[in-house]
């Protein structure tokens, strides 16, 4: 099972933020096993995965807002935010669980 360490570690976040990062991943957790369902899956691609979504969503909940005034008072270009959390690691599963 992946820890809040590693998943710290796999983001470059601080300590300070340990419960943002649990809630992270046990959201993550359920996504995934909900989409394996009964599927037999490998402790460690449900490892990788676990990781995955969790570094999606904690990028998701923490990504700018783009009002007039935060996008035009930087130079730098809005980073794109995946929608769905899960389209990292549906291709890694897809050899284990069935489309439908």
């Amino acid at each position: 099972m992946v820890t809040v360490e590693q998943l710290t570690s796999a983001l470059g976040a601080g300590y300070d933020r340990e419960v943002e990062l649990e809630a992270t991943l046990e959201q993550a957790v359920i996504l995934v096993d909900q989409y394996i369902g009964t599927s037999v899956v490998p402790d460690e691609i449900k490892d990788l995965c676990y990781l995955r979504v969790a570094v999606q969503l904690f990028e998701q909940a923490n990504v700018p807002s783009q009002t007039e005034a935060s996008f035009y008072g930087t130079s730098e270009a809005p980073s794109p935010v995946t929608r769905n959390p899960m389209n990292t690691v549906y291709p890694i599963l897809r050899g284990y669980v069935l489309p439908w």
